[in-house]
C-alpha cells in the first residue's frame, strides 16, 4: 500500500495478552499435526488401554455384571498403586511412539522456511515461542498419560466403599508427577533434536537411536567396570526406575539408584533445554 493513498490506519483495539499470543502458536500446530491418518490413529489407539481400565474398574464393582462375564475369575486383583504403575508404563510407550511422528514437524519447519525471525518480530519472544511449540507435545501427551489415568482413578474413588480416594491420594500425585516428567522431557529432548536437525526423517530416526544407542553403550559400560551407574546413560532404564520408585512396580531398570535416575532424566531435559536456547534465534549466521 503507498504512502499517498492514506488507507493505512493503525491498529487501536485492546491488546491481546501474553497467554493469548502463545496460544496462537498450538492452535495451528494442531491443524498440521493432525492431518497425518498417521498421527491420528495413534492418537486414538492410546486410549485403548484406559477405557479398557475403566471398564475393568467399572466391572470389578458390579458383581451383577461381573458373573455373567467370563471375567469373572479374572478381575481378583487389587487396584492399587501397581495397577496404575503399569497403565502409565503402557501409556509411557505410545508416549514415545506419538512424539516420535509429531515433534520433528513442529520446530524445523519454521527454521528451514526462515518463519522465525517473523515470529520474533511480533510481539512474542523467543521463550514465549519455546512455551508455545512446547504446548503443542505437552497438551497432546497429557491427554494420553496422566488425564485418562486420573480418571480411572475417579472412577475407582467413586465405587470404592469407604475412604479409598482420600487413602490414596498419593497415587494421584505420583501418576501427575510421573506423567509430567516423562511429558517434560519428551518434549524437551525431541524439539532440541528438531531443531538442530531440520530434516523430519532424520531428526525421527536420531530420536529414536537416542533411545537406544545410549542403552547399548551403558550396558556395555557396565560389563567392563562392574557398575550399573554407566546405564544412567538410557534415559528408558532411569525412567523405568522413576516408576519403580512412584508405584512398585517391577521394571527391567538394572538396579540403578533412584537418585541417579532423577538426575539423568532433570538432565537430559536441562541439556535440551540449553540446546534450544543457543539454536533459535532470530537471526543466524552463515559461514
Amino acid at each position: 500500500m503507498t504512502v499517498r493513498a492514506r488507507n493505512f490506519r493503525p491498529y487501536v483495539g485492546a491488546p491481546t495478552s501474553a497467554l493469548a499470543r502463545l496460544l496462537v502458536l498450538p492452535r495451528y500446530a494442531y491443524r498440521e499435526v493432525f492431518k497425518a491418518k498417521l498421527v491420528t490413529g495413534l492418537f486414538t489407539a492410546s486410549f485403548i488401554v484406559p477405557v479398557g481400565a475403566l471398564l475393568v474398574v467399572w466391572l470389578k464393582h458390579n458383581l451383577a455384571a461381573l458373573a455373567r462375564t467370563p471375567l469373572a475369575n479374572g478381575l481378583s486383583f487389587p487396584i492399587d498403586e501397581r495397577f496404575f504403575g503399569f497403565l502409565l508404563l503402557t501409556q509411557s510407550y505410545f508416549a514415545f511412539a506419538l512424539t516420535l511422528f509429531v515433534c520433528p514437524s513442529i520446530v524445523s519447519p519454521d527454521l528451514v522456511n526462515g518463519a522465525l525471525p517473523l515470529y520474533l518480530s511480533r510481539p512474542i519472544n523467543r521463550w514465549q515461542y519455546v512455551a508455545g511449540k512446547l504446548l503443542v507435545l505437552v497438551l497432546l501427551l497429557s491427554a494420553i498419560t496422566w488425564l485418562p489415568l486420573l480418571v480411572v482413578f475417579l472412577l475407582e474413588a467413586s465405587l470404592s466403599p469407604g475412604s479409598w480416594g482420600f487413602t490414596n491420594i498419593s497415587i494421584a500425585g505420583s501418576i501427575v508427577a510421573a506423567s509430567l516428567l516423562l511429558v517434560v522431557l519428551l518434549s524437551l529432548v525431541a524439539m532440541a533434536i528438531s531443531a538442530w536437525v531440520r530434516n523430519p526423517s532424520i531428526a525421527r530416526a536420531l530420536l529414536f537411536a537416542g533411545a537406544v544407542i545410549p542403552a547399548a553403550i551403558g550396558r556395555i559400560l557396565g560389563r567392563l567396570l562392574e557398575t550399573e551407574l554407566g546405564r544412567l546413560l538410557d534415559l528408558g532404564a532411569a525412567w523405568g526406575r522413576v516408576l519403580e520408585g512412584f508405584f512398585g512396580i517391577a521394571v527391567r531398570s538394572g538396579g540403578l539408584p533412584l537418585t541417579g535416575a532423577w538426575l539423568a532424566l532433570l538432565s537430559a531435559s536441562a541439556l535440551a533445554l540449553l540446546a534450544l536456547h543457543r539454536k533459535l534465534r532470530a537471526f543466524e549466521v552463515v559461514r
